[in-house]
């Protein structure tokens, strides 16, 4: 008989997505200073302030996170994490003051994300490996730096493009996002559905190597929720033949829309409508992905107490 799915790897699949998401906003102070430092009143040494008592709570919040997840669990401390990374930085989206800045995108900030960022990773290996634990500790550790090399360049896009305030709503966003799967699948979706309407409209080399390296990302990010997902939905056991025929029903999807693609591009000579069609999908797919519900556990049962012997 074939083994299942070791779930342990469904773990270390989330626990890689929050590891590069919060390297990814620490990584911020970076691409935001130079547009953050043209607000009035402030500069570039307040806001290096703010940034560096960031960094500084990001390393005191290791021995907090491990004594928290002796106590809590690791599942309550990363969504602790995640909950207040995402409530500092929406806060600090509309941040008026340097002061404000240094207590919200620094202290609070760099709190949320300290909570995961060294502990999580090891405890993780250590609680679910033995053998493979040196392998699973270098996947956390590329996680981490593929955050940085990832977010710093789209950050400073968009701090440069839209300004520093919308790029601390996006981390906001994801942050937050991360907390229940089926919502994660909601954004990662959503994105790739906008960007596929988007697609027709660009038309120089630059954009469409973005459009490449996000959706190619998106389209990735996908699969550690879709796992969660059918885990707590069918039980552990059951993953490899649940995601095995959710994997064959995705191919089965991808044959369709290529073969469909085809005959659009034969009858009207280019493939927009095909991707326009395809954002549209994808969106209703975000969607959709909010009607999953994780089964109620069962209430115990309680043995009727014999009567009193006369």
């Amino acid at each position: 008989m074939r083994r299942p799915i070791f779930y342990g790897w469904v773990v270390v699949a989330v626990t890689a997505v929050v590891v590069t998401l919060t390297a990814g906003i620490r990584s911020a102070p970076g691409a935001f200073i130079p547009t953050m430092a043209q607000e009035p009143g402030w500069s570039t040494g307040s806001v290096s302030f703010a940034a560096a008592s960031g960094f500084m709570l990001y390393g005191l919040a290791g021995p907090l996170s491990g004594w928290l997840m002796g106590r809590l669990g690791v599942r309550s401390v990363v969504v602790l994490s995640l909950a207040t990374t995402g409530g500092a930085l929406i806060v600090t989206a509309g941040v008026r003051e340097i002061w404000q800045l240094s207590l919200f995108f620094g202290l609070v900030a760099g709190l949320g994300t300290g909570l995961v960022a060294s502990v999580l990773g090891p405890t993780v290996a250590t609680r679910w490996f033995v053998k493979d634990r040196g392998l699973v500790t270098g996947i956390f550790g590329a996680s981490s730096r593929a955050g940085q090399l990832i977010f710093f360049p789209v950050l400073t896009v968009l701090a440069v493009g839209a300004g520093w305030r919308f790029g601390v709503l996006v981390l906001a966003a994801l942050a937050l996002a991360l907390r229940d799967p089926r919502k994660l699948l909601l954004t990662y979706y959503a994105f790739r559905g906008v960007s596929l309407l988007y697609l027709p409209f660009i038309h120089d080399t630059a954009s469409i190597a973005a459009f490449a390296v996000l959706f190619g990302l998106d389209y990735i990010a996908t699969v550690p929720p879709t796992v969660a997902l059918v885990a707590d939905r069918f039980g552990r056991h059951n993953v490899g033949v649940v995601y095995g025929w959710v994997f064959a029903a995705h191919m089965f999807g991808a044959g369709i829309a290529a073969w469909a693609a085809g005959i659009v591009r034969d009858s009207v000579g280019d493939y927009a409508s095909a991707f326009v069609a395809a954002g549209f999908i994808a969106i209703l797919a975000a969607f959709a992905s909010l009607g999953i519900r994780r089964p109620r556990p069962s209430a115990p049962v309680v043995a009727p107490t014999p009567p009193a012997l006369a």
